[in-house]
Formats: structure tokens, C-alpha cells, sequence
């Protein structure tokens, strides 16, 4: 993992990481690759987890706030850590954690062919980053993020909101795995212990309202100010402790000054997340009006600690507040709004119990981190079997290479006349087209040169294997047009292929049919984009008797209507009703032939 931050800095993604790799550890290799950090060990071991803390131009002091200069300059040099560790420890997999690692992880991945997965907790950019105005930095940053998403092997979201981000980038099957709570740190405590914590501090008033945050606009801080002012104008007397620190806390110290209520804030500064918990568990309420947040494991560790939250609802939020349930919901960027609510639990102590009860049975029954780190290693396993499966497919694409074939390119030919006598016939100008699992790329080839006679296209050329997509460019050098493109595409994981208004899926074993890969196909086309994919025929004497019991059987099950879901198999209405459920409308279908693939079908999206 090439990471910008690691324990004991603190945050979304360093409590994520430390709680994964800790339960991790003893079933996996890890290896943490992460700047220099003030009083912190250049290297750590423990079990399966090697840390190295030495990634960094400069070391960071500061536990709560690390500079753009310190960031950049780190890049490059987390960059040639990683791949020195890649290339003497034989890493299988790269978990990337964010934006900024996910550049590395994807300039890794072209150089060593590693593939990485990524975890995002955050989203806006514009949000979260708004001291950048300049628009050119902001698009470009647009189109670095999607080719980020786009080239990972699996996309993780932390929140709801998170994976609707992911499919505006164009990855729409992003996976959807919480963080967790530490519920060893973050716990009720009892009476006694709460006031002893309150004397240490010098509480002032009854009523305290904690807020754990590192202070950047984006968390909204200045509005818990604001709507602390208000309340004391109209006399009702709380006392909030801001813990943590950041880059604001002078405009906010002065912002209190300006409001008169300086007896009513504390700013404790950062804490050590182990002592954390206690805080809050010391308070009567937790409040962070944010105005961007990926996920909110801050919300949720307040209901650990049997503290009723107020939050805004923006990014993950939403996901575990649940107004007057879980807690309360105020408006963004809204202090009198706030303020209505905050009063609201300070005078309804039943729905106060109320919450509190509903949000620790939440935090019991969703939020463990065994359970989240389960799935996060069911993740990696997931990853490395599609890899052997890959590597499968490349080693037979070696040993058996018989795409050259005159045979071969005769069947190519005939299926690209189809497909071209069809659409000349269909007003469809400006023709974009993708191939997925092009082979040997003899089928777009012909393509290319029947359509170039009347009008100019734009092609191109795709497929899981690399090697195919090299052969691609090999066979079709001749051609000498600016519009043929080749990339390497995952038909289970195409990213944004909407722009394409023809997709073609044929060959020996469609890469369209082949387990279950239309609807996936069918979700990232366009609306009005055509299809064209071939299917086995099990009427052939070639696949019939290869396993003619079963077929036997998936037949008789087919007309007695209760096949199962490979009905595709038999004949023109089972393609036309199997596909019909994705959107998808058969237009057009060929005659049936006897030799394995002879149904080549032409859809339509609606």
C-alpha cells in the first residue's frame, strides 16, 4: 500500500488502513509504504505487516495537516519505494487509498503490470481542494480521476454517496464496503468518569457539545461556531470542545473572538486518537455540520460512545443517520438551522435516549471492523483469482495461437460483411465503434476497409489479453488511418463505454455471452447504441454431442419453459426473451447454421 498518511496520523483513510491491516496481518503479506512522520520508527514489523515510513523529502511534525509542498514532493519518491518493493518482494496486489495513491498504483501498474485496487473516502475535489480556482487544473484533474478509476481492477467506496461518484467516472460496479468502529477506543463511560474528565478541563457549563475534526472549511467548523453564537444570544448556555487541529484554527480562534464566545469554545488541539473516545463519551452531544464528507467515521464513533449526533446531509452521512432514528440532520451551511436542533435535543431528553439507544444497536449490528476487514481480504482473494485466470488465458492464447488460420479469416470476413450489409442500411452517422475481444483483429480489419469505401469511422480495438491487443496493432499497421485505437478492456469491467454507438462481441467464445457479461454491457452502453454478439449453438452436432445428456436436458427444460438462465442457447426467441429483461431489443439475427457459433444477433439498446 503506497499511502500518503499512516498511524499515527489521523483520519478517514489512516484509521481505515491500521484497523485493515492489524486483522489482516496473519493472513496476508502487507507491505505499508508511507512518508517520514515526526518520532515515528523508519520501519516496523509485526506478523505479515512491514511498514516503512521513509517515502518523504521532509518529515511531517504536524499529525493533523500536511502541506501540498510536503505531498508532492513525496510522490516521486513514494513512487520509486514502491517499485523497488514490488520488483524484491514479488507483490501481487496494489491497495490504493485515494486519489493521490491511486496515481502512483496506476503508474506502477503500467510499469510492472501489477493491478491495484482502490479505496476512495472522499469525493469533491472542488470541495475538498478549494483553494484551487484555476479551471484548467480542475479538468485535468477530472480526467486523471476517471483514468484512476478506470484502470483499477476493483473500485471500493466507503459510502453510497461514494459508489454514485464512482459511476459519474464511469465505474459502474463499484463495491460498496463501510468503515468500522473501534469499539475498544470509542465506548460509554460511566458518571464518575465523565466528570472527572469535565473538572480536568474546566467545564463551565451543563450542556457539552464535542466535535472531533481536522480543521479545514470543507468540515464545516465555522457553522458550529456560528450557531454556538446564536444560542448564547438567546441564552441558552452550552460549552463545545473542538478537538483536533488544521490549517483554520487561527481564522476560527479569531471568528470566537469576533462572537464573544470565548467562554463557550475550547480548542483541545489534536489528541491521540486512543484518548479520543473518552472525550467524547465525556460530552452531551457531537456536532460536525460538514459541508463535504466521504464517509463520517467520526458520526459513528460518537455513537460508540452512546453520544447523539447532528450531521448535515452530504456524502456518507445519510447512510447511518437517519433523522429523529439516529440521529438529527441539519442544512448545509445553515447555523440557525443548526441551532434549532441543537436546541431541540437539549430540551427533548426522551428523543435524546431514543437516539442514542437506536445508533449503538447500529454501530453492533454494521460496524464491526473483523466483519469489514473479512470482506476487504475476500476483496483481495477475488482479485488474485481473476489474475490466475488471466494468466490462464494468456499461457492458451501462447500454446494455442491458431487465429491465422485461412479458416479462421474466412469466417472473419463473412461476419464483418454481415455486420457492414447491416448497418449500411441504417442512418447511424459519425459511426464510433468498440470491439470487445478482438483476437487477432483480422474481423476489424475487414471492417475498417469495407466502411472506409463510403465513409470515415472511428475503431477500436480491444481485449483482456495484452498480447492480443499487440497482435491487433501488428495486423492491422497497414491500414494507415488516425481513427483505429487499442486498449487493453475487461468485458466485466468495461468503465465508460457510452461514447461508443456500436459494440462487437464475436469470436471462437464471445466475450459479450461468455459468463454473463451482457448485462454489464447492457448497463454502460447508451441508450440507441447497437450490439452485436454471437452465441454457441446447441442444435450443432459439434456441441450437442459433446455433452448430449445435458443438452438433452436444458432443451426439454426449454420448451417445457423453465430453462434456466442459458436459454440464449436455443434458438431465436430464447436470445430475443433472455435479453429482452437488459434493455436490450433484437433487431436483426442470422439464419441457423451448423458449426458452433452461428447465431450472430444484432441488438439494439433501448
Amino acid at each position: 500500500m503506497p499511502v500518503l498518511h499512516y498511524h499515527p496520523i489521523i483520519g478517514g483513510f489512516e484509521i481505515f488502513i491500521k484497523n485493515i491491516c492489524d486483522r489482516l496481518k496473519d493472513k496476508a503479506e502487507i507491505f505499508v509504504v508511507t512518508g517520514k512522520v515526526n518520532n515515528q520508527p523508519a520501519f516496523e514489523q509485526s506478523a505479515g505487516l512491514r511498514i516503512y515510513r521513509n517515502a518523504s523529502l521532509f518529515t511531517l511534525k504536524d499529525y493533523s495537516y500536511s502541506s501540498y509542498w510536503y505531498i508532492f514532493t513525496m510522490l516521486p519518491i513514494l513512487f520509486i519505494k514502491s517499485w523497488s518493493l514490488i520488483k524484491k518482494e514479488k507483490i501481487e496486489l496494489l491497495h490504493a487509498q485515494g486519489y493521490f495513491s491511486g496515481i502512483i498504483c496506476l503508474l506502477l501498474k503500467k510499469l510492472t503490470g501489477v493491478p491495484y485496487l482502490i479505496t476512495i473516502q472522499s469525493a469533491d475535489f472542488t470541495v475538498y481542494h478549494s483553494e484551487v480556482k484555476a479551471n484548467f487544473i480542475v479538468r485535468w484533474q477530472d480526467k486523471l480521476e476517471k483514468k484512476v478509476y478506470r484502470e483499477a481492477s476493483i473500485c471500493h467506496a466507503v459510502s453510497n454517496d461514494l459508489v454514485k461518484h464512482f459511476a459519474n467516472q464511469g465505474r459502474t460496479d463499484a463495491i460498496m464496503i463501510p468503515n468500522g468502529v473501534e469499539t475498544d477506543i470509542f465506548k460509554p463511560i460511566i458518571w464518575q468518569e465523565k466528570n472527572k474528565i469535565r473538572n480536568e478541563i474546566g467545564i463551565r457549563e451543563k450542556f457539552v457539545i464535542s466535535c472531533v475534526s481536522r480543521l479545514q472549511e470543507k468540515n464545516g467548523t465555522h457553522d458550529l461556531i456560528s450557531a454556538i453564537a446564536l444560542l448564547k444570544k438567546e441564552g441558552i448556555a452550552v460549552e463545545c470542545w473542538i478537538i483536533g487541529d488544521g490549517q483554520e484554527r487561527a481564522r476560527l480562534e479569531k471568528l470566537v473572538g469576533e462572537l464573544n464566545i470565548k467562554d463557550n469554545i475550547k480548542f483541545l488541539g489534536q489528541i491521540l486518537h486512543e484518548d479520543a473516545g473518552k472525550l467524547v463519551a465525556a460530552t452531551d452531544l457531537f456536532v460536525r455540520p460538514s459541508l463535504a464528507e466521504g464517509f463520517g467515521i467520526v458520526y459513528l464513533e460518537a455513537f460508540a460512545c452512546g453520544v447523539p449526533a447532528i450531521g448535515t446531509p452530504v456524502g456518507g452521512i445519510p447512510d447511518f443517520i437517519v433523522e429523529g432514528e439516529t440521529g438529527l440532520i441539519c442544512q448545509v451551511a445553515n447555523p440557525k438551522d443548526l441551532a434549532e436542533k441543537i436546541k431541540l435535543l437539549i430540551s427533548n431528553e426522551e428523543l435524546r435516549n431514543k437516539i442514542i439507544a437506536n445508533s449503538f444497536k447500529l454501530i453492533k449490528e454494521k460496524y464491526s471492523w473483523d466483519k469489514i476487514a473479512e470482506k476487504i481480504h475476500n476483496l483481495y482473494l477475488e482479485n488474485n483469482q481473476k489474475n490466475d485466470q488471466i494468466k490462464k488465458w494468456v499461457s492458451e492464447f501462447r500454446v494455442r495461437n491458431n487465429w491465422d488460420s485461412a479458416k479462421q479469416r474466412k469466417v472473419q470476413e463473412k461476419e464483418a460483411k454481415y455486420i457492414y450489409n447491416f448497418f449500411k442500411k441504417i442512418a447511424l452517422p459519425n459511426k464510433n465503434i468498440l470491439e470487445i475481444g478482438s483476437g487477432n483483429g483480422y474481423l476489424g480489419a475487414y471492417l475498417i476497409e469495407l466502411f472506409s469505401k463510403n465513409e470515415k469511422i472511428k475503431y477500436t480495438f480491444s481485449d483482456l489479453i495484452p498480447e492480443c491487443v499487440e497482435l491487433c496493432k501488428k495486423n492491422t499497421v497497414l491500414l494507415k488511418n488516425d481513427n483505429i485505437f487499442y486498449k487493453v478492456l475487461d468485458v466485466y469491467n468495461p468503465g465508460n463505454i457510452s461514447g461508443y454507438n456500436i459494440i462487437i462481441s464475436t469470436g471462437y467464445a464471445s466475450a459479450a455471452t461468455y459468463k454473463e457479461a451482457v448485462p454489464i454491457l447492457a448497463k454502460n452502453i447508451q441508450s440507441g447504441a447497437y450490439l452485436i454478439c454471437d452465441f454457441v449453438n446447441h442444435f450443432s452436432i459439434f456441441v450437442f454431442f459433446q455433452h448430449p445428456y445435458n443438452r438433452l436436458k436444458q432443451f426439454i427444460k426449454y420448451l417445457l419453459k423453465k430453462s434456466d438462465k442459458k436459454n440464449y442457447h436455443f434458438g431465436k426467441l430464447g436470445i430475443k426473451n433472455y435479453f429482452g429483461v437488459y434493455d436490450l431489443k433484437l433487431v436483426k439475427i442470422n439464419s441457423l447454421r451448423f458449426r458452433r457459433n452461428p447465431f450472430i444477433a444484432v441488438f439494439k439498446k433501448i
